[in-house]
């Protein structure tokens, strides 16, 4: 999908939305963004969205390196803006999920990019990889790879949902504005299970992006915006972005903001103050344009 503004075109931003997640909930963010004279490109990943419904694979990213699989789509959504806008510098917003495709991009091909933002991103524990890893090899082994089991799509989820004192739903965590989260669980293209394969697929790419000789691969000179809500459990509340953050630092880069939001939670770009965390992404984007 893209979205384009009425005349001149300052820059771009390629949007990697998160999980339970698709393009279509972008749109009043792109709006905003065609308003300061940037285009839009964002597609559905694999497993989600206009994508999955081609074939019903809800919740599977592939049967082979999901992970890459994922990220070079990105890769060819860059291809095509790059295509259609030549000259124009170009830059990559990641939510949740989203975020850590984001990162993987920039090691592999982060001189293609002006500058990486980061929403609602976090920094899992090595030893939460280590044990997931485990209980998804035998779930895959025992009931096969893309099976998607309630039991494990609950147990990723269960922490997030306790975040949040005496809630109305299991996802009040994801935003404090209760109509966005009516609609996130009435909308069956955001309730689905993920696959063993999609989970194992998840954790392959948390632990690339982990790696310091991994990270030390992107350019030093790449801006990063981190952005998030104080109680989002995504990202520990901040702790976790802070950690990503720091890693990045330890890698050599040498461009690194943070902007955490006091209160809000997960979906900060359609928490209730949305139009702030706009403006301060515009401002942060706008320097570097």
């Amino acid at each position: 999908m893209k979205h384009k503004p009425e005349g001149r075109i300052n820059a771009a931003v390629i949007i990697s939305h998160g999980m339970g997640d698709y393009k279509e909930r972008y749109e009043h963010f792109s709006s905003f963004l065609c308003s300061k004279s940037l285009t839009v490109y964002i597609n559905d990943h694999r497993g989600h969205g206009e994508t999955a419904s081609i074939d019903n694979s809800f919740g599977i990213l592939s049967e082979n390196e999901g992970w890459l699989a994922a990220s070079s789509d990105l890769l060819a959504l860059y291809n095509i803006l790059r295509d259609d806008h030549p000259d124009i510098p170009i830059f990559l917003l990641g939510h949740s999920f989203g975020s850590f495709l984001a990162v993987t991009f920039a090691i592999k091909w982060g001189p293609l990019l002006h500058g990486v933002l980061l929403s609602g991103t976090g920094f899992p524990s090595p030893l939460t990889l280590k044990s997931g890893k485990a209980a998804l090899k035998v779930a895959s082994t025992t009931f096969g790879i893309e099976r998607s089991l309630f039991t494990i799509n609950a147990l990723c989820f269960a922490g997030y949902a306790l975040s949040v004192k005496n809630p109305k739903s299991e996802f009040d965590w994801i935003c404090s504005n209760p109509e966005v989260v009516q609609n996130f669980l009435n909308n069956p293209k955001s309730q689905f299970l993920y696959s063993n394969g999609f989970y194992l697929d998840l954790i392959e790419g948390l632990n690339y992006n982990s790696k310091i000789e991994n990270v030390r691969l992107i350019p030093p000179e790449l801006p990063f915006y981190f952005f998030s809500g104080s109680e989002d459990p995504v990202g520990d509340r901040t702790r976790g972005v802070i950690k990503a953050a720091n890693l990045l630092q330890e890698a050599g880069l040498s461009s690194i903001t943070t902007k955490f939001y006091e209160g809000l939670r997960h979906e900060i770009l359609n928490e209730i103050n949305r139009e702030t965390v706009y403006n301060d992404l515009y401002h942060w984007l706008n320097q570097l344009i």
